[in-house]
């Protein structure tokens, strides 16, 4: 399982979309093309994937990732891949040492309204499921 937040999230991209083996990938605030320049090649067949960034990210959402996350969903598939959209207009909002925190956002990113899980919860859902697929 590789997982990466921002930058970190186009290294666990790269990672789980080129190395043998990968149990999946959690990318958070980026996600890069299947195609383009950029690319890393085609999603590898039977890797999940969650994509995680709010509506209105002036990196994930206005500089085209949702878009390359939008695309990769739809072209691996709602079986293994997911897209979870947030409201809000931060980058990097789970970071307290950092001006771009939203603690709000961050509380609702782990808890959800009412406790119910979101983000956090979903991750660990997925984490969950590949380890217990790899027998561990």
């Amino acid at each position: 399982m590789y997982a990466g937040i921002s930058f970190g999230a186009g290294v666990a991209q790269r990672l789980a979309q080129t190395r043998p083996g990968a149990g999946g990938a959690l990318l958070y605030e980026s996600c890069i093309p299947l195609t383009g320049d950029w690319a890393f090649g085609p999603w590898p067949d039977g890797v999940p994937v969650q994509i995680h960034g709010m509506d209105q990210d002036p990196f994930f959402a206005l500089e085209g990732d949702i878009d390359a996350a939008r695309d990769l969903v739809e072209t691996v598939g709602p079986e293994l891949a997911e897209l979870f959209v947030y409201p809000g207009d931060r980058h990097l909002f789970v970071d307290s040492s950092l001006p771009s925190y939203d603690a709000d956002a961050t509380a609702r990113w782990f808890s959800g309204p009412g406790g119910c899980s979101t983000g956090w919860g979903e991750s660990r859902e997925l984490l969950s499921m590949t380890l217990q697929g790899r027998g561990n």
